[in-house]
């Protein structure tokens, strides 16, 4: 059986900027359970990599760092990979940060 948070862990460990997106996001979504089975998962992914995931869904990338991470740090890590993401979504057009404090 094909298993997308292997393929989801492998990728954390050998990409720079892994974004999961379509057929494996959603695949990821019904092997987790639920969205946020998957978005903690993905975080727990990042820690343990210590690289920032990306998710791609609805036009949107959003980049998942490991906890800890400073801004500065991220956003230095995705300039870095801006060519790669551009290449496969289109112009990065801004970075911010929200964090579980300032959400609604």
């Amino acid at each position: 059986m094909l298993s997308y948070s292997r393929i989801v862990e492998s990728m954390a460990q050998t990409v720079a900027l892994p974004v999961v997106h379509g057929a494996v996001l959603h695949g990821l979504v019904e092997e987790l359970g639920s969205l946020e089975g998957m978005l903690a998962w993905l975080v727990t992914v990042a820690d343990q990599a210590q690289r920032p995931i990306g998710l791609h869904l609805a036009g949107t990338t959003t980049i998942l760092s490991p906890p800890g991470w400073a801004q500065q740090r991220v956003e230095g890590w995705v300039a870095a990979q801006a060519g790669g993401l551009e290449a496969s979504f289109g112009g990065v057009r801004a970075l911010s940060r929200t964090s579980p404090a300032e959400s609604p």
